[in-house]
């Protein structure tokens, strides 16, 4: 269906939606545990190439926030997914899967011997990297603890999916599955939709006869 509003309309009758408005006033509720959270994030060193603490300090915040599944992947970036409702609604007119990303890179830019400590003036914070982008990746967390708190359910995935990974892989990627009969299913199918899927989070797959393994396959379903 074609919406006949402007983005402008549209925007703004989203913005009237009770969710929504739910949302915007939880973010502000736990501005101060985000404000601290944005220092202790900040003050965690992360020179280029040396983000492995603050990474896992921030997995640990997204596991606790809620979502379905987090993992550090093979150059040390935080990802978390969470899965929407499913169905013909999360799909594009052709078929294809709709996917949200909300993304801050984890380095802080700055060489590992600058002071990373948070000082405040009044009511600004100061620090190297705080802004760019400690403020990003909390920025990103708020947006998901508020779709949890808010019950906002976004539209993607179906509710089977497959965790797999590459043999000696250190973390799982979702693969949605929507056959109605999975008995139908043959290996070298599930391999490929696995290379699919692993292609779109990491631009790369690997090649084909590498070895994959299924580490779970987990069943879920949101009602009202």
């Amino acid at each position: 269906m074609v919406s006949a509003q402007t983005p402008a309309e549209e925007v703004r009758a989203l913005a009237e939606h009770p969710a929504i408005r739910r949302a915007f006033d939880f973010i502000e509720e736990v501005d101060p545990r985000t404000i601290r959270e944005l220092i202790e994030l900040t003050q965690i060193a992360a020179p280029p190439f040396m983000e492995e603490e603050r990474a896992r300090v921030y997995a640990d915040w997204l596991r606790e926030a809620g979502a379905d599944s987090v993992f550090i992947d093979e150059e040390g970036n935080a990802v978390a997914i969470r899965h929407g409702l499913g169905g013909a609604r999360g799909s594009t007119a052709d078929g294809g899967r709709r996917t949200v990303g909300l993304s801050g890179h984890m380095d802080t830019v700055f060489p590992e011997y600058v002071d990373v400590t948070v000082t405040q003036r009044g009511d600004t914070l100061f620090a190297p990297g705080i802004g760019d982008d400690a403020r990003g990746l909390m920025s990103v967390l708020t947006v998901l603890r508020a779709l949890e708190a808010s019950g906002i359910e976004t539209e993607a995935e179906p509710d089977r999916v497959l965790e797999m990974r590459y043999l000696g892989q250190a973390f799982e990627v979702p693969v949605p599955l929507s056959d109605p009969d999975l008995d139908e299913l043959r290996a070298e199918d599930l391999v490929a939709r696995f290379g699919e899927a692993h292609r779109r989070i990491f631009e790369f797959a690997k090649p084909p006869g590498d070895p994959v393994e299924v580490v779970s396959f987990r069943v879920g379903v949101r009602a009202p």
